[in-house]
């Protein structure tokens, strides 16, 4: 397989493509040249595969002691004689290959970001033009790179990139508010379908995610979004049958994560059912309890089944608090009433999300004090 590397005026590798052959009557892999990552004085080839058909081969030509600076992975597979891993290894120009069985994707993205960290850190600032208001976030940008992280120990790496992770998928309700309010601005409402089928495929990765890499602070949060999200692409029958990216996204989930997104989800829209009522709420001072609390009683009746169907049942509590501010404490409910049941409601919706653990049996699998600033 080996051929000599071609390379530039500037004496730098140029990407080559081997020419595809026929051999047994079936066509021969294509070899490319990483474009970036072929350095003439690199002693190493990661060479990794496609899920072509015919699959094609990619080769980086890398330095063990860069590989090995970063992974303790590498530093330990390159710590002892090399004689023999030269020996039983295959070559490609006289340097000895080295086969990664991760996605071809993902190992390219680490790689880059083991030598041009530039790449990973242009995103890692909430305020860069790249991140500001966008929903196309994390981790679309960087799964690959941080499993591939864990996977080979590569610690400066994971510690840049999980603070990433936490603060696009937030354990602090306000956090979590102000990013919704960004992704609504940035997500045009023709795009709204594309925005549902993405955000669900990007809850999926984290859910994978944070098992894979111990973060699991992230998963109360990624679960809620799936299943709002879920339920808005499930109603949709024309749009879902199409989406065959979301169905093989939620393939990969077990059925212990499928049992959990079930169980959440009612148990959250229950206890929202279950709290809101007239007998939990104790109001001092009010002026008139003959009116003020027929009046309550009567308007939340009528809103209380929505929150048994309703697909985003944290935004659809703040719709209700707009709405009885608006409306019902204006008209029929006195002053001390309308503060007491608003901050009520208020409360009812932020311990809701403080029991995401809870509701879909996580509580041990993240931090104590989930949904409170640190």
């Amino acid at each position: 397989m080996a051929t000599n590397a071609s390379q530039n005026a500037d004496g730098e590798s140029s990407t080559r493509k081997r020419p595809r052959t026929e051999e047994d009557g079936e066509k021969q892999p294509e070899v490319v040249e990483s474009p970036d990552l072929w350095l003439k004085d690199g002693n190493i080839i990661i060479r990794t595969v496609s899920n072509d058909s015919p699959p094609a081969y990619t080769l980086y030509r890398v330095h063990k002691h860069t590989l090995g600076l970063h992974c303790s992975v590498f530093a330990s597979l390159f710590d002892g004689p090399q004689g023999a891993f030269a020996a039983g290894s295959e070559h490609y120009d006289g340097v000895p290959i080295m086969d990664l069985p991760d996605a071809a994707d993902d190992v390219r993205d680490f790689l880059k970001a083991l030598y041009f960290p530039r790449e990973t850190q242009i995103h890692s600032h909430p305020t860069t033009p790249i991140r500001d208001g966008c929903w196309n976030i994390f981790p679309d940008s960087y799964h690959g790179i941080l499993r591939l992280a864990v996977k080979y120990d590569a610690a400066d790496i994971r510690d840049l990139l999980v603070p990433l992770l936490k603060l696009d998928w937030p354990a602090v309700f306000e956090d979590w508010e102000r990013l919704q309010a960004k992704l609504v601005k940035s997500a045009p409402s023709d795009n709204h379908i594309k925005k549902l089928k993405k955000r669900a495929i990007q809850s999926v990765q984290v859910i994978l995610l944070a098992g894979a890499c111990n973060v699991r602070d992230v998963l109360p949060v990624a679960f809620y979004e799936l299943s709002r999200y879920f339920d808005d692409l499930s109603s949709k029958a024309d749009f879902y049958r199409q989406s065959s990216s979301t169905r093989k996204s939620l393939a990969q989930l077990t059925s212990d994560d499928l049992l959990k997104l079930t169980i959440g989800r009612a148990q959250l829209r229950a206890h929202v059912a279950d709290t809101i009522n007239f007998g939990n709420i104790t109001v001092s001072n009010c002026r008139d309890p003959d009116i003020c609390g027929p009046s309550w009683e009567t308007w939340w009746r009528g809103r209380l089944n929505e929150c048994f169907y309703y697909v985003d049942i944290l935004t659809w509590m703040n719709e209700v608090i707009e709405e009885y501010d608006d409306t019902v404490a204006g008209r029929d409910v006195c002053s001390p009433c309308r503060r007491q049941i608003k901050q009520f409601l208020i409360t009812t919706r932020n311990g809701a999300w403080c029991r995401l653990p809870r509701f879909f049996g996580l509580k041990d699998a993240v931090s104590p004090n989930w949904g409170q600033r640190e």
